[in-house]
């Protein structure tokens, strides 16, 4: 019985601890005002785990929102691919409340990273949310890199030629979560590989 309450005793404290180091990470270099008090986390989740994704495909950026402050708050929030907005929305937190706040990033029209032929990769976008609020100012969260493929580049080496259509019939007609689906040849991102997937990589054959 004592056992236990010093284990959660201690979870509490942990939790606590990094509650603590995550609001100084988030607030001790506000862009503009003062201490802002509000934790903010940005998480960003490629579907059919993938590392990298292509254009058409839908990618969430989910925003954790924790007003640590001692008044009722509205916060704007903006998530944002470099330098480019990907969607905004406003949110009244009271304080000690929480919420999550998700953004579905959808990449037609996105243009592909670019791609370092000498280094052999792709320069992926800087994902990242800046929330403000009109009486306490602004703070970013950055996310990590999403990397978004050039449409028909399987094999991401910056080309669509044999390789990437080698990918494809290795994952024929599979669908996720089939451990023969293949995320890479998924050039549409409707979650199986078929004849779409083949139209993306034909209209795109030896394009770069």
């Amino acid at each position: 019985m004592f056992d236990k309450l010093r284990k959660i005793k201690g979870l509490l404290m942990g939790a606590l601890i990094l509650l603590t180091i995550l609001t100084l990470t988030f607030t001790v270099q506000p862009i503009r005002g003062t201490l802002f008090p509000i934790l903010a986390i940005a998480i960003t989740t490629l579907p059919y785990n993938a590392t990298a994704a292509y254009p058409g495909w839908n990618v969430n950026i989910s925003v954790f929102l924790l007003n640590i402050g001692a008044n009722t708050e509205t916060f704007n929030v903006t998530a944002y691919y470099d330098e480019h907005a990907i969607g905004k929305q406003t949110v009244q937190l009271a304080q000690g409340e929480n919420t999550t706040i998700t953004f579905t990033w959808n990449l037609t029209g996105v243009d592909p990273c670019e791609y370092n032929s000498t280094g052999g990769y792709y320069i992926p976008y800087i994902i990242s949310a800046n929330v403000s609020s009109p009486t306490l100012g602004e703070i970013k969260s950055y996310d990590g890199t999403v990397t978004v493929r050039r449409p028909g580049d399987a094999n991401g080496d910056g080309k669509i030629y044999i390789g990437d259509l080698s990918l494809i019939g290795g994952s024929w007609n599979q669908a996720y979560p089939s451990s023969y689906y293949k995320w890479q040849a998924d050039f549409n991102g409707d979650g199986k590989v078929y004849i779409g997937d083949l139209a993306i990589l034909g209209s795109n054959w030896q394009k770069y």
